[in-house]
Protein backbone atom coordinates (compact mmCIF):
# COMPACT_ATOMS: atom_id res chain seq x y z
CA UNK A 1 0.00 0.00 0.00
CA UNK A 2 1.25 3.52 -0.89
CA UNK A 3 1.88 5.84 1.69
CA UNK A 4 0.52 8.51 -0.44
CA UNK A 5 -3.37 6.33 -0.09
CA UNK A 6 -3.01 4.73 3.17
CA UNK A 7 -5.61 6.12 5.69
CA UNK A 8 -3.33 5.10 8.33
CA UNK A 9 -0.28 6.45 7.83
CA UNK A 10 3.00 4.17 7.64
CA UNK A 11 4.74 0.86 10.27
CA UNK A 12 8.11 0.29 10.08
CA UNK A 13 9.46 -3.22 10.29
CA UNK A 14 12.95 -4.54 10.64
CA UNK A 15 14.13 -7.20 8.66
CA UNK A 16 15.65 -8.53 11.19
CA UNK A 17 15.49 -11.66 13.70
CA UNK A 18 12.08 -13.10 13.50
CA UNK A 19 10.38 -10.19 12.06
CA UNK A 20 11.88 -11.16 8.94
CA UNK A 21 10.75 -15.04 9.40
CA UNK A 22 7.51 -13.52 10.08
CA UNK A 23 6.87 -10.55 7.84
CA UNK A 24 4.68 -11.95 5.45
CA UNK A 25 2.08 -12.33 8.29
CA UNK A 26 3.02 -8.71 9.51
CA UNK A 27 2.71 -7.04 5.99
CA UNK A 28 -0.76 -8.40 5.36
CA UNK A 29 -2.03 -7.62 8.91
CA UNK A 30 -0.81 -3.77 8.24
CA UNK A 31 -2.10 -3.96 5.07
CA UNK A 32 -5.35 -4.88 5.61
CA UNK A 33 -5.66 -2.22 8.59
CA UNK A 34 -4.77 0.82 6.00
CA UNK A 35 -1.05 1.41 7.56
CA UNK A 36 1.76 1.49 4.42
CA UNK A 37 4.66 -0.64 5.15
CA UNK A 38 8.38 0.55 5.38
CA UNK A 39 10.56 -2.44 5.58
CA UNK A 40 14.18 -1.77 6.04
CA UNK A 41 17.14 -2.43 3.82
CA UNK A 42 18.26 -5.98 2.86
CA UNK A 43 21.34 -6.55 5.29
CA UNK A 44 25.17 -5.44 4.24
CA UNK A 45 28.09 -4.09 5.55
CA UNK A 46 26.66 -0.93 6.08
CA UNK A 47 24.22 -2.20 8.38
CA UNK A 48 26.50 -3.75 10.66
CA UNK A 49 28.74 -0.50 10.77
CA UNK A 50 25.02 1.93 10.86
CA UNK A 51 24.47 0.23 14.66
CA UNK A 52 27.72 -0.93 16.12
CA UNK A 53 27.98 1.70 18.44
CA UNK A 54 25.19 0.90 20.16
CA UNK A 55 25.96 -3.09 20.51
CA UNK A 56 25.53 -3.50 24.36
CA UNK A 57 27.80 -7.01 23.95
CA UNK A 58 30.22 -8.30 21.22
CA UNK A 59 29.31 -11.76 22.29
CA UNK A 60 25.84 -11.43 21.11
CA UNK A 61 25.40 -13.33 17.74
CA UNK A 62 25.47 -11.85 14.96
CA UNK A 63 21.99 -11.27 13.66
CA UNK A 64 20.95 -9.71 16.97
CA UNK A 65 23.85 -7.40 15.94
CA UNK A 66 22.60 -6.52 12.44
CA UNK A 67 18.82 -5.61 14.14
CA UNK A 68 20.22 -2.31 15.46
CA UNK A 69 21.76 -1.25 11.89
CA UNK A 70 18.04 -2.20 10.79
CA UNK A 71 16.58 0.42 12.89
CA UNK A 72 19.07 3.05 12.17
CA UNK A 73 17.79 2.25 8.06
CA UNK A 74 14.08 2.91 9.55
CA UNK A 75 14.87 5.75 11.57
CA UNK A 76 16.07 7.59 8.53
CA UNK A 77 12.88 6.58 6.40
CA UNK A 78 10.78 7.94 9.30
CA UNK A 79 7.77 5.85 9.35
CA UNK A 80 5.23 6.76 12.10
CA UNK A 81 6.12 4.20 14.17
CA UNK A 82 8.64 0.95 14.30
CA UNK A 83 7.07 -2.46 14.80
CA UNK A 84 8.95 -4.92 16.41
CA UNK A 85 7.11 -6.66 19.76
CA UNK A 86 8.81 -9.51 22.38
CA UNK A 87 7.44 -12.78 20.99
CA UNK A 88 8.39 -15.46 23.45
CA UNK A 89 6.32 -18.25 21.48
CA UNK A 90 6.36 -18.74 17.75
CA UNK A 91 3.16 -20.75 16.18
CA UNK A 92 3.29 -23.88 15.92
CA UNK A 93 3.26 -24.58 12.62
CA UNK A 94 4.14 -28.47 12.88
CA UNK A 95 2.38 -30.48 15.40
CA UNK A 96 5.00 -33.32 15.65
CA UNK A 97 7.64 -30.42 16.47
CA UNK A 98 8.22 -30.47 20.42
CA UNK A 99 9.19 -26.51 21.05
CA UNK A 100 8.42 -23.52 19.18
CA UNK A 101 9.64 -21.25 21.78
CA UNK A 102 12.32 -18.64 20.29
CA UNK A 103 15.48 -18.12 22.26
CA UNK A 104 16.45 -15.68 24.59
CA UNK A 105 17.89 -13.18 22.39
CA UNK A 106 15.28 -13.48 19.84
CA UNK A 107 12.59 -12.90 22.38
CA UNK A 108 13.66 -9.95 24.10
CA UNK A 109 16.07 -8.28 22.10
CA UNK A 110 13.53 -5.87 20.96
CA UNK A 111 13.78 -3.96 24.27
CA UNK A 112 17.60 -4.10 24.45
CA UNK A 113 16.95 -2.05 20.96
CA UNK A 114 14.90 0.23 22.88
CA UNK A 115 17.48 0.30 25.88
CA UNK A 116 20.63 1.23 23.59
CA UNK A 117 19.60 2.49 20.52
CA UNK A 118 20.10 6.49 21.87
CA UNK A 119 18.02 7.81 18.79
CA UNK A 120 14.44 5.73 20.26
CA UNK A 121 14.50 7.90 23.00
CA UNK A 122 13.50 10.65 21.40
CA UNK A 123 9.68 11.80 21.56
CA UNK A 124 9.04 11.95 18.50
CA UNK A 125 10.03 8.35 17.84
CA UNK A 126 7.37 5.47 18.63
CA UNK A 127 8.79 2.27 18.67
CA UNK A 128 6.58 -0.67 20.21
CA UNK A 129 8.10 -3.52 21.35
CA UNK A 130 6.03 -5.24 23.65
CA UNK A 131 5.65 -8.44 24.53
CA UNK A 132 2.97 -9.98 22.63
CA UNK A 133 1.16 -13.20 22.22
CA UNK A 134 1.72 -14.35 18.99
CA UNK A 135 0.81 -17.94 19.06
CA UNK A 136 -2.11 -17.79 21.34
CA UNK A 137 -4.52 -14.60 21.03
CA UNK A 138 -6.59 -16.62 23.81
CA UNK A 139 -3.62 -15.37 26.08
CA UNK A 140 -5.15 -11.90 25.77
CA UNK A 141 -8.51 -13.39 26.77
CA UNK A 142 -7.58 -15.15 29.65
CA UNK A 143 -5.04 -12.81 31.02
CA UNK A 144 -7.65 -10.03 31.39
CA UNK A 145 -10.04 -12.35 32.99
CA UNK A 146 -8.22 -13.09 35.22
CA UNK A 147 -7.41 -10.05 36.39
CA UNK A 148 -11.09 -8.90 36.78
CA UNK A 149 -13.04 -11.74 38.24
CA UNK A 150 -10.66 -12.77 40.17
CA UNK A 151 -10.57 -9.43 41.47
CA UNK A 152 -14.24 -8.53 41.64
CA UNK A 153 -16.49 -9.95 43.84
CA UNK A 154 -20.06 -10.94 41.20
CA UNK A 155 -18.20 -10.53 38.52
CA UNK A 156 -19.57 -12.96 36.54
CA UNK A 157 -18.39 -14.22 32.93
CA UNK A 158 -21.25 -14.63 30.11
CA UNK A 159 -20.89 -17.21 27.69
CA UNK A 160 -18.78 -20.49 27.45
CA UNK A 161 -15.62 -21.41 29.52
CA UNK A 162 -13.11 -18.46 28.98
CA UNK A 163 -10.80 -20.70 26.97
CA UNK A 164 -13.69 -21.65 24.75
CA UNK A 165 -15.86 -19.19 22.25
CA UNK A 166 -14.12 -16.40 20.51
CA UNK A 167 -10.70 -15.59 21.69
CA UNK A 168 -10.81 -12.08 20.94
CA UNK A 169 -14.07 -11.53 22.48
CA UNK A 170 -14.92 -11.23 26.62
CA UNK A 171 -18.33 -10.38 27.91
CA UNK A 172 -18.84 -9.74 31.61
CA UNK A 173 -21.29 -8.09 33.93
CA UNK A 174 -20.55 -5.72 37.19
CA UNK A 175 -23.87 -6.46 38.81
CA UNK A 176 -24.99 -3.44 40.57
CA UNK A 177 -23.38 -1.12 37.53
CA UNK A 178 -25.36 -0.06 34.34
CA UNK A 179 -23.49 -1.51 31.54
CA UNK A 180 -23.84 2.20 29.45
CA UNK A 181 -22.23 3.81 32.83
CA UNK A 182 -19.43 1.32 33.05
CA UNK A 183 -19.04 1.97 29.58
CA UNK A 184 -18.56 6.28 29.31
CA UNK A 185 -16.52 5.72 32.41
CA UNK A 186 -13.88 3.63 30.70
CA UNK A 187 -14.42 5.58 27.45
CA UNK A 188 -12.65 8.86 30.12
CA UNK A 189 -10.18 6.36 30.89
CA UNK A 190 -9.01 5.90 27.24
CA UNK A 191 -10.63 2.32 27.17
CA UNK A 192 -13.34 1.89 24.80
CA UNK A 193 -15.89 -1.10 25.26
CA UNK A 194 -19.48 -1.53 23.75
CA UNK A 195 -22.77 -2.69 25.56
CA UNK A 196 -23.58 -5.45 22.86
CA UNK A 197 -22.80 -6.52 19.52
CA UNK A 198 -22.79 -3.72 16.30
CA UNK A 199 -25.63 -4.83 15.32
CA UNK A 200 -27.78 -3.95 18.64
CA UNK A 201 -26.26 -0.88 19.58
CA UNK A 202 -29.22 0.88 18.81
CA UNK A 203 -31.37 -1.23 21.07
CA UNK A 204 -31.69 0.64 24.73
CA UNK A 205 -33.15 -2.66 25.98
CA UNK A 206 -31.78 -5.03 28.10
CA UNK A 207 -30.52 -7.81 26.00
CA UNK A 208 -33.32 -10.79 25.22
CA UNK A 209 -30.29 -12.68 24.30
CA UNK A 210 -28.65 -12.71 28.16
CA UNK A 211 -32.13 -13.07 29.58
CA UNK A 212 -32.24 -16.43 27.54
CA UNK A 213 -28.67 -17.85 28.96
CA UNK A 214 -30.48 -17.46 32.43
CA UNK A 215 -28.91 -13.78 33.80
CA UNK A 216 -31.18 -11.69 35.79
CA UNK A 217 -31.96 -8.60 34.85
CA UNK A 218 -29.64 -6.59 36.98
CA UNK A 219 -26.80 -8.96 35.57
CA UNK A 220 -27.71 -7.97 31.72
CA UNK A 221 -28.28 -4.88 32.03
CA UNK A 222 -24.78 -4.64 34.24
CA UNK A 223 -22.63 -6.30 30.89
CA UNK A 224 -19.82 -4.88 29.10
CA UNK A 225 -18.33 -6.43 25.85
CA UNK A 226 -14.45 -6.49 25.39
CA UNK A 227 -13.34 -6.43 21.95
CA UNK A 228 -9.22 -7.86 21.75
CA UNK A 229 -6.79 -7.21 18.42
CA UNK A 230 -3.74 -8.67 17.28
CA UNK A 231 -1.80 -5.44 18.72
CA UNK A 232 -3.51 -5.92 22.28
CA UNK A 233 -0.76 -6.90 24.79
CA UNK A 234 -0.76 -8.53 27.94
CA UNK A 235 0.40 -5.64 29.69
CA UNK A 236 -2.15 -3.59 28.02
CA UNK A 237 -4.82 -6.73 29.96
CA UNK A 238 -3.19 -5.81 33.22
CA UNK A 239 -3.46 -1.80 33.18
CA UNK A 240 -7.50 -2.64 31.38
CA UNK A 241 -8.35 -4.62 34.55
CA UNK A 242 -6.88 -2.65 36.80
CA UNK A 243 -8.80 0.66 35.29
CA UNK A 244 -12.30 -1.74 35.10
CA UNK A 245 -11.69 -2.55 38.40
CA UNK A 246 -11.26 0.91 40.26
CA UNK A 247 -13.95 2.14 38.27
CA UNK A 248 -16.77 -0.63 39.30
CA UNK A 249 -15.67 -0.04 43.09
CA UNK A 250 -16.08 3.58 42.74
CA UNK A 251 -18.99 3.40 40.86
CA UNK A 252 -20.52 1.01 42.93
CA UNK A 253 -20.35 2.66 45.88
CA UNK A 254 -22.22 4.96 44.56
CA UNK A 255 -25.40 3.64 42.86
CA UNK A 256 -28.83 4.06 43.84
CA UNK A 257 -29.90 1.81 46.79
Amino acid sequence: LDADVAPRGTVGIPRALNMYENYPFWHAFFTELGFSVVLSDQSNKKTYEAGIESMPSESVCYPAKLSHGHIMNLLEKDPDFIWMPCIRWERQEDETAGNHYNCPIVMSYPQALGLNVDELADPSVEFIDAFFPYDDKKELKRRLYDGLCESAPGCLLNGPDVDEGAGHILNVSFPGVRGEVMRNALEGEGILVSTGSACASHKQKVSATLRAMGLSTEQADGTIRISLGMMNTMEDMDEAAARMLALYRQLKAYRRR
